[in-house]
């Protein structure tokens, strides 16, 4: 079942963005660290050793989604861990692209509920999307006067 969400974002396919739920772990998920690297090898471990069981379903307590944008494109992946370690119950763990993805705003460093995960994914794609509109103006500009 998917979860949907509105944003402020001027883009068609950014203004409404689901969150569709995902069995965890995530094996194949291009967003989460490369196998074998460091990261990687710190999620799995703290899949394996982490992992407290609910008493009613006997499964563990994790909750993961992954972000689709209206055309169905994956900005990102977040999850929910049973415990966060150094973190507090209750934050979302959030990886784009291979990468982990904090959020600058204080006071915390992680998202505090799926709905700031989500948007935060939103507003990251937003920015990179601006950011390549104005390269491919400043080449067309530059053009124009080169020529």
């Amino acid at each position: 079942m998917a979860r949907t969400f509105q944003t402020r974002i001027p883009r068609p396919h950014l203004a409404t963005v689901q969150a569709v739920r995902v069995d965890w772990p995530v094996p194949m998920s291009p967003h989460l660290p490369a196998p074998g690297t460091r990261e990687r090898a710190l999620i799995d471990r703290f899949v394996a050793e982490g992992a407290m069981r609910d008493v009613v379903t006997e499964e563990e307590v994790r909750i993961a989604y992954e972000i689709l944008d209206a055309e169905r494109l994956s900005l990102g992946l977040v999850w929910k861990p049973w415990i966060t370690g150094i973190n507090g119950p209750g934050e979302w763990i959030t990886y784009q692209r291979g990468r982990y993805v904090g959020t600058d705003r204080l006071p915390y460093r992680y998202p505090r509920s799926l709905t700031e995960a989500v948007l935060e994914l939103a507003r990251r794609e937003h920015r990179r999307l601006r950011s390549a509109d104005r390269r491919l103006d400043n080449r067309a500009m530059a053009g124009l006067t080169a020529g």
